[in-house]
């Protein structure tokens, strides 16, 4: 996450010099603003909830405003995007990032779930132990002489 913050963050920067580059340099920085939107657009969303406290605590000890700072992010991208005409590299970056988004979704259920197999396979096999003469120890009585120190 720290990697595409930082990404973004250099991304928006170049937007400055973006009128001074090559074609091929813009294009890079449009597709880089399409992954930027989205991930601005996913800490929009995810800060969603906290919309109202920051409003107040805005009002009222002027810190509030950060909550606010992905949303203006991605205003700013936008329209920095469309200004300097990168719409079509933005929307291939944006269409990029969510399909690497969702390859990575898929692998980690796979492999959520043969995790999940191995640990059913395992309980499973315990449980058998359990029926199959395998007994847990006796407690130890404290009379006894094996529990001599």
């Amino acid at each position: 996450m720290a990697v595409a913050l930082l990404t973004a963050g250099a991304t928006l920067l170049s937007f400055r010099y973006a009128d001074l580059m090559p074609g091929w340099a813009r294009a890079v920085t449009g597709v880089l603003s399409g992954a930027t939107i989205c991930l601005y657009l996913y800490l929009a969303i995810f800060l969603m909830p906290y919309y109202l406290l920051g409003l107040f605590a805005m009002l009222g000890l002027a810190i509030g405003f950060h909550v606010f700072v992905p949303l203006l992010l991605v205003y700013h991208t936008i329209s920095a995007t469309i200004h300097l005409k990168l719409a079509k590299p933005a929307i291939i970056g944006a269409a990029l990032s969510l399909i690497f988004v969702a390859a990575f979704c898929a692998k980690y259920s796979l492999t959520v779930r043969d995790i999940n197999k191995i640990y059913n396979r395992n309980v499973v096999e315990a449980g058998k132990a359990f029926r199959f003469g395998w007994k847990p120890p006796a407690p130890c009585n404290p009379g006894s002489s094996r529990n001599a120190y």
